[in-house]
């Protein structure tokens, strides 16, 4: 399918769109145009579907280490720049421009379902994650009547609303190519919507735990991140407890808004895996600003470890955090 995009009247959003309407991006079940974010989105859907799976950066063979040299590899990294972060952030234009205005109702369904839906599941999720370089965790996929009933009102295969991506009927399906096309297609769309997730992800240490550092360790994402921040990496000296304090605030004044939360996650560095969640801690029944601590029980001195800060606000956030034993 071709595609199409409606983005349409401004929103009442918890984010620095303030007074607009859900822009809405869709993908048309007819019909075509050439709207630049919707080309773009294609663009980078068939980028992921071409994408192999990714592979260590250091090949054993016998007792022969290759290892690239120095220049090579930062070569690699200049060519392997996320996918995220080349994705345009999408700019608010005039219901005129985007060719309509959503139907009320629809505006209603959207406004009372945003933040419900489900999560992608672990293989599809890493799927993507690996492949655009930025984190979906807040993403949700709605597949329910609504969401069906929605789409078809909107004449589309499917359409995104910040972080929530909505499907017609038996268009949301991962283990199919087109229907993974389709996702990446989405996924594209809660990036733009974002402002660009790939450089509001925040993390301070090495992607790969090359950088690391002794405990005790104090640091923070002071610079308004959205969603996630990643500590800087640590190797502990002992195999006693590990003590974790977070505190979480907003950059700017929210206002009048509901409680919102956070969660605090501990993962360990593995060399030729994904790295191994070990604990975590959710902030709950208490609105952000607000510190949490918490003790994992036992870590393996010399192995490296990082804290992973998520939450689902729409707003900007800073965090600090201290990490003893």
């Amino acid at each position: 399918m071709k595609t199409n995009q409606l983005q349409e009247r401004p929103s009442l959003l918890k984010s620095n769109i303030s007074f607009f309407k859900p822009h809405i991006q869709k993908k048309l079940s007819v019909g075509s145009a050439n709207d630049s974010y919707e080309v773009e989105a294609d663009r980078v859907a068939d980028k992921v579907m071409k994408m192999s799976e990714p592979s260590p950066k250091v090949t054993h063979t016998g007792a022969l280490l290759q290892k690239k040299c120095a220049t090579c590899e930062q070569e690699e990294k200049l060519r392997m720049k996320p996918l995220a972060e080349s994705i345009s952030p999408f700019i608010q234009r005039s219901s005129s421009e985007n060719g309509g205005v959503t139907p009320d109702h629809v505006e209603n369904q959207i406004n009372s379902s945003k933040g419900g839906g489900n999560m992608m599941d672990h293989e599809t999720k890493n799927f993507m994650e690996s492949r655009f370089g930025t984190d979906f965790s807040n993403v949700k996929i709605h597949t329910g009547s609504e969401a069906v009933q929605m789409s078809r009102d909107l004449n589309a295969q499917a359409f995104t609303v910040g972080s929530d991506i909505y499907f017609n009927e038996g268009k949301y399906n991962p283990n199919s190519d087109s229907g993974k096309h389709l996702l990446a297609h989405e996924l594209t769309h809660t990036v733009q919507q974002s402002g660009g997730i790939g450089r509001k992800v925040q993390k301070l240490s090495d992607p790969d735990c090359d950088t690391t550092n002794i405990l005790p360790l104090a640091g923070g994402c002071r610079d308004c991140f959205h969603n996630t921040c990643y500590s800087e990496t640590f190797i502990p000296a002992l195999s006693s407890a590990l003590n974790i304090s977070v505190s979480v605030d907003y950059c700017e004044d929210p206002g009048n808004i509901g409680p919102e939360d956070f969660s605090i996650q501990v993962f360990k560095c593995m060399s030729y895996r994904r790295d191994r969640y070990i604990g975590d801690k959710r902030l709950a029944e208490e609105n952000i600003p607000s510190t949490r601590s918490f003790s994992i029980a036992s870590v393996t001195p010399g192995d490296k470890y990082y804290i992973k800060i998520y939450s689902r606000s729409n707003w900007g956030l800073s965090a600090t955090y201290n990490i003893s034993q």
